[in-house]
């Protein structure tokens, strides 16, 4: 997670609390804490999506793997829940 926090990314931090509340809960979210990592995912999905990643792949990959790891704490904290689309 430390590589992918070194730009100042308001995105990243919210993922970042987002592992850092899951693992302290023992896998558990409150419904904010979910909330922000819904809004963060659908974030990360959007500019997946939207972005021209030719001009810049290591942006690319940053995003692709922030998007990862939230949709894994989103597993982890409500694995019968909503999840999200790749």
């Amino acid at each position: 997670m430390p590589t992918l926090l070194t730009w100042p990314d308001p995105i990243a931090a919210e993922v970042d609390s987002a592992v850092t509340a899951c693992l302290a809960a023992e896998g558990t979210l409150t419904p904010a804490e979910h909330q922000r990592l819904i809004s963060a995912i659908d974030a990360l999905q959007q500019r997946v999506a939207t972005h021209q990643w030719h001009d810049d792949p290591v942006a690319y990959f940053r995003t692709r793997d922030l998007l990862t790891v939230a949709q894994f704490v989103e597993t982890a904290a409500y694995p019968s829940q909503r999840q999200s689309a790749p």
